[in-house]
């Protein structure tokens, strides 16, 4: 699945820069040299409180005096925040809200039609922070929302979207019904590919080679699983064998899906674990359609496409896939 919306860090202003406040958020997080430090090291779980001698109607980052990392929801920090009163604070409001879209390809084109359609306001992200005070601010970045987003992997280029045109969870709605068409602005409006994958094991271990691909497709945003079912395949004349076969929309060409499957099929050290054969409109891609220049064998190229894998995986879905093959090592019986 591709994740398309979500949230940026919370970001809370608040006065003022010193004081029982700024002490008892020192002890509840951390503080950071600057916003974009704190962005940086953000998620959709975590508030940015930012610290001024006046939290004026806007609060520029010149006004910044301190600024917070907290690991919670904003709306857990506001409990905590009322639970611990009396802190010395002065006036507190919150900045607009960050949504993160993910897009592909052209990302000018991408921002471009979300901007048209939803009627918003373009300008740099900081710019838009310095001068905003309420609604949305959408930040469109080529990197996966499943993984760590900071500053540096946003386009040029964000969106605001004022309060008065939509309340913010209309707005979250409306990005994430018209997804898919924004994602496809990027790609000229182009077919995505519908493709087959066949799964074969001879040991077996369909459960395991299973959870590995449907981890890979989720992971690295290879594309939407629109079906999975079993079915008899004849690779020879008279033999006949089951094989799983999992149905995929790609944006992706089929000769780098095809490439990222062929690293599936081998284990670091070579050994070959299972087959994934992979079909456009019937005609099978193989495995020299994904060949990378000087590299003449298929296990040669799975490996390097193994290894091209393994780097692009968060940490924590290279540690689940490293359980996985673990136990398919296990499974092979001879």
């Amino acid at each position: 699945m591709i994740a398309l919306v979500r949230n940026g860090p919370r970001v809370l202003v608040a006065e003022p820069a010193d004081g029982p406040f700024a002490s008892w958020l020192s002890a509840l997080g951390f503080e950071t040299p600057s916003f974009d430090t704190a962005f940086d090291a953000g998620d959709d779980g975590s508030s940015i409180v930012v610290l001024a001698d006046s939290a004026q109607r806007v609060v520029r980052y010149a006004d910044c005096r301190r600024v917070f990392l907290v690991r919670c929801p904003i709306e857990e920090l506001l409990l905590r925040m009322y639970a611990a009163l009396p802190l010395g604070l002065g006036r507190v409001r919150m900045a607009p809200r960050v949504l993160l879209f993910r897009g592909v390809g052209d990302l000018d084109a991408v921002a471009g039609r979300i901007e048209e359609e939803l009627g918003a306001f373009p300008g740099r992200f900081e710019d838009l922070l310095d001068r905003e005070a309420e609604g949305v601010i959408i930040a469109v970045t080529g990197r996966s929302l499943e993984s760590r987003v900071g500053l540096a992997d946003l386009h040029p280029i964000a969106l605001h979207v004022p309060r008065a045109a939509y309340e913010p969870r209309a707005l979250e709605a409306e990005l994430r019904r018209n997804g898919l068409r924004y994602l496809n602005a990027g790609l000229g409006d182009r077919d995505w590919s519908d493709l087959e994958i066949k799964v074969y094991d001879r040991y077996g271990a369909y459960d395991i080679q299973l959870e590995r691909l449907r981890r890979i497709v989720n992971a690295l945003e290879l594309g939407l699983i629109l079906g999975e079912s079993w079915s008899k395949d004849s690779p020879r004349f008279l033999m006949e064998i089951d094989v799983y076969r999992v149905r995929l929309m790609s944006f992706l060409s089929p000769e780098r899906v095809k490439g990222l499957l062929l690293g599936l099929e081998y284990l670091d050290d070579g050994l070959r674990v299972g087959d994934y054969d992979l079909f456009r409109d019937e005609r099978k891609v193989h495995w020299s359609d994904a060949q990378v220049e000087g590299i003449r064998e298929r296990k040669e190229l799975g490996l390097r496409f193994r290894r091209e894998l393994l780097a692009l995986l968060p940490e924590t879905e290279r540690a689940a896939l490293a359980g996985l093959e673990a136990r398919l090592r296990a499974s092979r019986r001879d």
